[in-house]
């Protein structure tokens, strides 16, 4: 068969622009509620979108999405939104609503890159660098896609690294250097689906049948026999299937497992989150980011704010935490950079000092500043602190790679963890005590590029990082089930259970093709250590900290805040209360908020307290609680309404003679350790 390239004939027109903010868009900016420079890519957005009949405007997240949309419907755009977290019915009202012109534009991710009509559009806006060359083709292409139509659209950078990146992948969209299409080689979860699938069907198949039908597919053309009798082992050892003297038969449990997992699409629940403080919900968090990055004690940020995991059961019940500088990823991974475009962005900087755009400008500050400018052929290692900035302009997937290896070795040196994360442009190093960039540049000449593959598979097998892919995976297996709640396993036990099997190897597997490029990895690390990359050792520079506010990783919460603080005293005021005169017996039912620490029959000071409008106590209770209440007064009552606080607690709290807001925090520091330890009490 011969492969045979006919040049098409539609053309394709692509403009990169990075709007200067105007005086208008300073007081756009104060309106909206966001930076200048995006008010004034926004406003660009409304200009072009007034300008055309129909326009598509892409965006990279869904976040981003949403967030446009908006500043949009703030300006008075005629829009509509449209991504994968939306509902079926809500995607299609809005596809329908474009085609018949009722809006003029539709704000979309990669939702609406393939295979749905949306009728006839003139123009294509890209929010933001598209990140590869293939995206940018794909998205632009929707516009006047007709015989002989030429497809048009810009792109909207919002800052130097983004107008840097934007350009480098028009100019390679427009000569034709797309990315390669590269297919993982036998997909060993695939493989599973495939057996299991199989057998239903057949009922009783040879597996040396069965493994020349599997290796007519392109995939497993290379498919080692030795591999496809491991898999079929663990797939018997786990009573999917049987398999004895080559010969492979269905059970009943191949049949269900058929049933559950038609689809290779890997099945992903939301998880709600339950601010303790508030006892109220905050939101749902993707349950990969649950399991890979929320065990007891970790903190991220959401909806502003820093939290702190107190437990995982059903829900994820958080606390206010001080600081973090982690933010869920709960729309979805970003788009990895190419190590060709990251390197030709490297290559820009190189030569952009005479460049008057922003990439020029910020060039020239770097320099003037006293800083070498990081390359293509210079990497920078910047610290100062508790973070490394190496900046390599080697992509996302290399940059990955690296630093998994270089943030493991320096934590065995060290005795002591080391946060890693990446972009395509560099890598960053946290740590809690400061870092000196002089031993990420002797690891860095020191690791064998050979030894790459090896290491990472041994950090991947010892880190959290793996363990949604280990969940999807073990659901292709079946041995999970397809419904199954994360928060009823040990994810650790699985890796020691299967440990030396397909599945956990599949495990790596993935995650190293999806997420790491090991190829360019070891290319990078030997001309750093050849000579071919300057390794340069210097103070953070302006564009590292650039970097740093463009991720949004300065943004540190204040935790418990007095608007925390006034949401938790309002809830203890809400507490039902059933009051008890220790003196007369008058009994009375009221709430925190509105409780007298005196009995209104015959005025008695030992009042006992239970929660709840039918609260039973001990008698050894009462007394306790009523103690309480006859030295403190109604400050016994609000602490006795927390959470899990029971005589003993309330008075070690109310021991610490503390007021307000400092009153308040010793009940959430009360009611955070009872919901930790709760399951060694109920």
């Amino acid at each position: 068969m011969a492969i045979v390239e006919a040049a098409g004939q539609k053309g394709m027109e692509v403009a990169v622009e990075a709007p200067s903010p105007t005086g208008d868009d300073h007081r756009l900016a104060a309106r909206l509620g966001c930076d200048p420079r995006t008010a004034a890519s926004v406003r660009r957005a409304r200009e072009i979108i007034d300008a055309h009949a129909s326009v598509l405007l892409f965006v990279n997240t869904r976040d981003t999405a949403e967030l446009l949309a908006s500043f949009l419907h703030e300006m008075g755009a005629s829009i509509e939104v449209h991504h994968g977290s939306l509902s079926r019915e809500a995607r299609i009202e809005a596809e329908e609503k474009f085609k018949a012109g009722e809006v003029k534009a539709l704000i979309c991710t990669s939702s609406l890159e393939l295979g749905i009509d949306v009728g006839q559009t003139d123009f294509v806006i890209q929010y933001n660098s598209p990140r590869q060359v293939t995206r940018l083709v794909q998205r632009i292409g929707r516009s006047e896609h007709h015989v002989g139509g030429t497809a048009r659209g810009s792109i909207l950078a919002t800052n130097p690294e983004d107008l840097a990146e934007a350009r480098v992948i028009a100019r390679r969209a427009m000569a034709g250097e797309l990315e390669e299409t590269a297919i993982r080689p036998a997909p060993l979860a695939v493989l599973a689906n495939q057996i299991m699938a199989t057998a239903t069907e057949y009922g009783r198949i040879e597996s040396q049948r069965l493994y020349h039908m599997i290796t007519r597919a392109y995939p497993f053309h290379f498919l080692s026999r030795e591999t496809l009798e491991a898999v079929l082992e663990q797939l018997h050892r786990q009573r999917t299937i049987w398999y004895e003297n080559g010969v492979i038969t269905r059970k009943r449990r191949s049949r269900q497992y058929f049933l559950e997992n038609i689809s290779m699409i890997p099945d992903e629940r939301s998880v709600e989150v339950i601010d303790i403080s508030a006892n109220r919900p905050l939101g749902t968090l993707d349950e990969s980011f649950v399991l890979n990055s929320c065990e007891e004690g970790s903190q991220f940020i959401m909806k502003g704010r820093a939290w702190e995991v107190v437990r995982h059961d059903e829900r994820l019940v958080v606390a206010p935490a001080r600081r973090t500088s982690m933010v869920p990823d709960w729309s979805g991974e970003e788009i990895p950079v190419p190590f060709e475009v990251a390197r030709e962005v490297g290559e820009m900087r190189a030569s952009s000092h005479a460049d008057d755009s922003l990439v020029g400008q910020q060039v020239v500050e770097q320099r003037e500043r006293g800083f070498e400018v990081p390359t293509h052929r210079r990497w920078t290692v910047e610290g100062g602190g508790d973070t490394v900035y190496i900046t390599t302009h080697c992509g996302s997937r290399t940059n990955e790679a690296l630093g998994r290896v270089i943030a493991a070795l320096l934590a065995q040196q060290r005795g002591q963890s080391v946060g890693m994360d990446a972009d395509p442009y560099r890598i960053y190093l946290r740590v809690a005590h400061p870092l000196d960039p002089g031993q990420v540049t002797t690891l860095l000449n020191t690791v064998d590029p050979d030894s790459l593959g090896s290491l990472v598979r041994i950090i991947l097998r010892n880190s959290s990082f793996i363990r949604w892919e280990l969940v999807k995976v073990a659901r292709k297996f079946g041995v999970l089930g397809r419904d199954m709640d994360i928060s009823s396993f040990s994810p650790d036990k699985l890796l020691d259970v299967f440990a030396g099997q397909p599945l956990l190897q599949e495990v790596i597997d993935r995650v190293v093709w999806d997420q790491m490029d090991l190829e360019h990895a070891r290319q990078a690390l030997r001309e750093a250590q050849t000579g071919i990359l300057d390794l340069v050792v210097q103070r953070v520079s302006p564009m590292s900290r650039a970097a740093e506010a463009m991720r949004g990783e300065v943004f540190r919460p204040s935790g418990v805040d007095d608007a925390v603080l006034a949401s938790l005293k309002k809830r203890l005021e809400k507490t039902p209360l059933t009051l008890t005169c220790m003196n007369c017996g008058y009994r009375w039912s009221t709430t925190v908020g509105r409780a007298s620490p005196s009995c209104p029959k015959c005025s008695g000071k030992m009042i006992s307290v239970t929660t709840g409008r039918h609260g039973k106590s001990t008698s050894g209770g009462a007394l306790k609680t009523a103690s309480l209440v006859a030295s403190y007064g109604s400050k016994a009552f609000l602490v006795l309404a927390g959470y899990g606080i029971g005589p003993d607690t309330a008075a070690r709290v109310l021991a610490t003679q503390k007021e307000g807001n400092d009153l308040l925090r010793e009940i959430l520091e009360a009611e955070v350790t009872y919901s930790r330890t709760r399951q060694f009490w109920d």
